[in-house]
């Protein structure tokens, strides 16, 4: 979401850190698993970029929201008021 590749890297250490004891106890570490999944499976990510205040935008948002699919980052830029996601991801 960021750009930045040092959560890449702390995530690497982390699991690292961690692979002896996941191994013995996996469901202990269920949420750390997970991570590493997703990052496995090659995400999707889709930006949308809309007014938030509109009702089909509302509607494409729950649309997205109401498909599971566990590889997926979504982020929207509410161009009624876009700093808040600028802040995060200088990028969009």
């Amino acid at each position: 979401i960021t750009g930045s590749t040092q959560w890449v890297d702390l995530a690497d250490k982390a699991l690292k850190a961690f692979t002896k004891q996941a191994r013995n106890s996996p469901t202990g570490f269920a949420h750390m698993l997970t991570g590493f999944m997703f990052d496995l499976k090659d995400p999707k990510e889709l930006v949308i970029v809309a007014d938030g205040k509109t009702p089909e935008t509302q509607e494409l948002i729950q649309q997205i929201r109401g498909n599971y699919s566990p590889n997926k980052v979504v982020l929207f830029k509410d161009m009624s008021d876009p700093d808040p996601l600028v802040d995060i991801a200088s990028w969009t």
